[in-house]
């Protein structure tokens, strides 16, 4: 398991990630069809907040129950399908975003092999870079860091 303190500053990270997630949700229903059972879904848009409350409140002590952890998972095994079928798409920060708060879900339940801080922290800063603002890797950098030592997170 990854350093808690080391987990707290990447959610600092994803706060952003989730940010642009929320603008892109704030446009519409997002819908799809799913080519495998041919009916038409929608995408639960305000599971990434759900999946970084959860975190937070897991690395803030609290143990969640065993149901809530796998029904965030299950809802989450939809939408990452289609992705991946290419029957969802959404535009490359976006799913940089969503990838980002799946994957630190993965990492601090222990729901994934091969996932790492290090994939959590490029999907983020990833979302952030593509998103259109102009911003560079540093800036981005640099005001994560301010965050995590607004919040004492730095030893």
């Amino acid at each position: 398991m990854p350093d808690p303190t080391r987990l707290l500053a990447l959610v600092v990270l994803c706060e952003d990630a989730l940010e642009v997630w929320k603008t892109y949700a704030k446009t519409g229903k997002i819908e799809y069809l799913d080519s495998v059972v041919g009916m038409k879904q929608v995408v639960e848009d305000d599971l990434p907040e759900k999946v970084l409350r959860a975190v937070q409140r897991q690395l803030g002590g609290e143990i969640l129950p065993n149901t809530e952890v796998q029904a965030i998972e299950k809802a989450y095994w939809e939408p990452i399908f289609a992705l991946q079928n290419m029957d969802l798409e959404f535009p490359e920060a976006i799913e940089y975003a969503y990838y980002c708060l799946y994957n630190l879900f993965c990492l601090v339940f222990n729901k994934g092999d091969g996932i790492t801080e290090h994939l959590v922290w490029n999907l983020a800063v990833s979302a952030q870079l593509i998103k259109g603002d102009d911003e560079d890797i540093d800036a981005v950098k640099l005001r994560w860091w301010k965050k995590v030592e607004d919040r004492g997170l730095t030893a």
